[in-house]
């Protein structure tokens, strides 16, 4: 959580993403962002996609030493598999496989 934090606060800071608003023991409160999510035919529009362009021009400046540098992605993702071995798999039907 307080990596999740930090980053939503540098994204903040940058212009890149919402304010965050509160932190609680399970979880924190993040501003609203007004848009619209794009899609297949939206984010080939010529007013489109120069806009997300700009914006991750802007998140593509934001220096990395803000940021934990230890990549995370296997890591969450090792313990999701764990947890879905030790937790849902021992009750999911005999029919259900991964």
């Amino acid at each position: 959580r307080e990596r999740e934090k930090r980053t939503f606060q540098v994204l903040y800071e940058a212009g890149c993403g919402p304010p965050l608003l509160a932190t609680f023991s399970n979880g924190c409160s993040y501003g609203y962002v007004p848009g619209k999510p794009v899609d297949v035919r939206s984010v080939r529009d010529n007013t489109v996609y120069p806009m997300i362009v700009a914006a991750m021009a802007r998140m593509h400046k934001i220096s990395g030493d803000q940021f934990n540098p230890k990549p995370v992605l296997f890591e969450t993702l090792e313990k999701w598999v764990d947890f879905v071995r030790a937790e849902i798999l021992p009750y999911a039907s005999e029919r259900c496989t991964f």
